[in-house]
């Protein structure tokens, strides 16, 4: 549902001028109630809410900025308050960067500052004795921290903030001079942003004056010069750049060599004149930095008389060749921010069993900004981010349903070693369990192969023995159940725990002894149980095989390649007969090809090549679909086979066509 446009607004013809648009209320509305619901539900496109109506006419000079003012702020009601002298509209009126939009100093902009606040109301009793309001500065919150330009030269932006002299009681803005008796008016800004970014030296670089040769004595021959190049130039690369680059006056690339002779009697003569051009002079190596000028080749380019003598351009009449082309584009401005990346981590060692786990190498990924190279947040980097780790290792081939590895927690350092008397051991501890390469879930240790990593290692020994038996209190330390993990839904029988540390700790300390010292009051709690167990039935499957095809009578004509007879074999479910994808059926599938007929001679020239086409047959019945959890996926399936003019089958690769479908969902 869409409301009326707003008015058009008046657009401006000043440099810079921001855009301005027209806009109107857009909304997803029910078609039952006609109230608004979330966007997310109208399907269709969302037409526009907004539409350009003034654009910038022509590009600001680096640096230029304008006044910004904000919407009116009404003023409250007024009061009757006795000693409340004036209440204002207020609104915030700043001098913004045109091209960053950050606050600049005023002294920027031209013209008056345009008004920040109108008088509302006036007081309207005055106080006897002295009393009146209590009135305070009312600080607003800082606006948006503006970026640094990166810009070559220096820099400065602010961020601003609202702060108003204003009556506690009721929030009326009052004239500054109410609050100004209690102490200085806090700053309403704040330097954002400072800095220096290097401007590449330039200045004008001079080639020597060409020479002059004689100056003609026949008549007709126009005013003629000596010239040199004249080009902008980076001072320390010497790479060509665009002339606007150099601020100063260019200096002059001609003089006047002769004075024009007379002119000659009719018929009038012209000496013949053409352009002469040099060769290209060498451009710098192109630089990908960002931030780079635009670089040039350039030669000289002079229109000259027969004798050589250069003359002004107008008196050659051909177009003149170009005198500069670009040989280095400039390269994209430096963002203010960009990604520092370190060096990749050393590559991990990959494994090749079932399975393994993913391996990555990682590198510091950090967003900085192009001033300082100091690191910032990393929503300031504009650009997609880099990756931070790439993956190096992943499984090589698919584990069979069940199979588990052994899967190691990190390292628990132990407390430092005790001096208390019968502390024997005390140890670093980490968890170990066999765990379902496909779920995570921990299952029997007997499911992984090879021998279990160790759980824990020495830490310390014991520094005393203990005279008369004594000795600290010990006891089992029992961790939280780790998470329950999922059974699994894949045909077949399944078993799932759910593990918890537990360990022989010194009650005192909490140090990690051996399980015997705390095994004689009892017997050690279970550090594992059983969290699900489940049988899924597997749907019985096997290849089901059609009859051979009829085969005709072997050709005898030269050029046939050989014939087969051909069956259907797919992969079926035993019950109902559906066909299932092929990886089902574990057992090699049986051939739906035979050889029918041997090749015939070749034919002699010309080269005979029988026609051959795709034979498509008709699509077999599909299994009724079922809705149940856990159904495989069913197909229909046809005959598609290559064959010649007389029906016999060949191989596919004689048929030119793209081979039409044998089996669809």
């Amino acid at each position: 549902t869409v409301g009326e446009w707003s008015a058009a607004p008046e657009c401006s013809s000043r440099c810079g001028q921001s855009e301005k648009f027209q806009s109107r209320e857009v909304l997803c509305t029910s078609f039952a109630t006609n109230l608004a619901v979330e966007p997310v539900k109208c399907l269709a496109a969302e037409p526009l809410s907004e539409v350009l109506v003034c654009n910038a006419t022509e590009p600001c000079l680096p640096g230029a900025a304008n006044w910004t003012v904000g919407a009116w702020q009404a003023a409250p009601a007024c009061s009757t308050d006795c000693g409340h002298q004036q209440t204002y509209n207020a609104r915030e009126v700043i001098c913004a960067d045109i091209a960053s939009g950050a606050a600049v100093d005023d002294s920027n902009c031209d013209g008056a500052k345009p008004v920040s606040r109108t008088l509302a109301c006036q007081a309207t009793a005055n106080c006897s004795g002295g009393g009146g309001p209590a009135m305070d500065w009312k600080i607003g919150e800082w606006g948006p921290i503006p970026n640094c330009s990166t810009e070559c030269g220096q820099h400065q932006s602010y961020k601003t903030r609202e702060v108003v002299c204003a009556v506690t009681s009721t929030g009326a803005v009052v004239d500054d001079q109410h609050c100004s008796v209690d102490g200085e008016k806090p700053s309403s800004r704040e330097l954002a942003c400072q800095a220096t970014v290097d401007c590449p030296k330039v200045s004008w670089r001079l080639g020597p004056w060409g020479v002059v040769s004689k100056c003609p004595t026949e008549c007709g021959y126009p005013q003629t010069y000596k010239v040199r190049a004249v080009v902008c130039a980076e001072t320390s690369s010497g790479a060509v750049l665009d002339d606007s680059l150099c601020k100063e006056a260019k200096p002059d690339s001609h003089a006047v060599a002769c004075q024009p002779t007379a002119a000659c009697p009719d018929p009038p003569f012209r000496p013949p004149m053409n352009w002469k051009v040099g060769p290209w002079g060498s451009a710098a190596a192109c630089s990908t930095d960002c931030g780079r000028q635009a670089t040039y080749k350039a030669r000289e380019v002079v229109c000259v008389t027969s004798t050589g003598a250069v003359v002004e351009d107008q008196h050659c009449s051909d177009e003149k060749p170009e005198s500069s082309i670009l040989a280095c584009a400039a390269t994209q401005a430096c963002p203010e921010f960009n990604w520092t990346v370190g060096e990749w981590s050393a590559a991990p060692e990959c494994s090749s069993r079932c399975g393994q786990s993913e391996k990555f190498q990682s590198r510091e990924v950090l967003c900085t900004s192009f001033a300082t190279n100091l690191a910032v947040e990393p929503v300031k980097c504009l650009a997609a981010e880099p990756l931070s780790e790439v993956l190096v290792c992943n499984a090589t081939e698919p584990c069979l349903p069940g199979a588990a590895n052994w899967t190691v927690g990190a390292w628990q350092a132990a407390p430092a070693c005790s001096t208390d008397c019968g502390h024997q051991q005390t140890y670093n501890a980490r968890e170990v369990i066999c765990a379902d390469i496909a779920s995570g879930a921990a299952v029997d240790d007997s499911n992984c192969d090879g021998a279990k990593p160790v759980s824990r290692t020495l830490a310390c020994q014991a520094t005393a023995n203990c005279s008369g038996g004594g000795g600290p209190a010990m006891d089992w330390k029992i961790g939280e159940w780790g998470p329950i993990p999922n059974c699994s839904t894949e045909c077949g029988q399944h078993q799932s725990y759910k593990t918890r540390e537990v360990v022989c700790a010194v009650t005192s300390t909490g140090a990690v002894v051996d399980d015997q010292h705390c095994s004689v009051d009892g017997e050690k709690p279970s550090s594992r149980e059983l969290a699900c167990q489940a049988t899924v039935d597997c749907p019985k499957v096997s290849w089901r095989l059609g009859p051979w095809g009829v085969v005709s009578k072997c050709p005898t004509e030269c050029g046939y390649p050989q014939t087969y007879k051909v069956r259907a074999v797919v992969c079926a479910e035993t019950s109902s007969g559906a066909v299932l994808d092929d990886s089902l059926c574990k057992e090699a599938k049986p051939d739906s090809h035979a050889v029918a007929c041997q090749p015939t001679a070749a034919c002699p020239d010309p080269p005979f090549r029988p026609p051959m086409n795709w034979k498509v047959g008709p699509w077999g019945s599909a299994a009724a679909c079922s809705t149940d959890c856990g159904r495989q996926a069913t197909y229909k399936a046809r005959e598609v086979v290559c064959v010649t003019s007389t029906g016999a089958v060949v191989e596919d690769q004689h048929c030119s066509d793209e081979k039409p479908e044998s089996s669809i969902l």
